[in-house]
């Protein structure tokens, strides 16, 4: 017997593998809006604002998520993590841009942080 929903719901999966990505939330620098345990889910290749959260490589090569408060003229990133009170010491170049958040399902607040 055929399955037509669960294929439809394994193309949608393998889709969404390849054009988002997520990442989890390990510490702090995004509270309130974001505690550790949260899933961030990230569009890749987005264009970012400010005020986008987006997910990115730091320069020692970790995942990070922080919130855009400034786009330079070719297209490095000024971000900066909602607990923090003075913005990100490294610009974010485009090439270490993974996405954009889209949604997050927040975790941390059901299994602590």
């Amino acid at each position: 017997m055929r399955r037509p929903g669960a294929l439809l719901a394994g193309v949608c999966v393998a889709i969404a593998c390849v054009t988002h990505g997520a990442v989890v939330i390990t510490g702090q620098s995004m509270e309130p809006t974001l505690l550790q345990g949260d899933i961030c889910v990230y569009r890749r290749g987005s264009h970012a604002n400010p005020g986008d959260m987006v997910t990115y490589r730091r320069v020692d090569r970790a995942l990070a998520v922080h919130r855009v408060v400034a786009v330079g003229p070719r297209g490095e990133l000024r971000t900066k993590g909602d607990a923090n009170s003075t913005g990100d010491r490294d610009f974010v170049l485009p090439d270490d841009l993974l996405g954009r958040v889209v949604f997050q399902v927040p975790l941390g607040r059901y299994f602590g942080s």
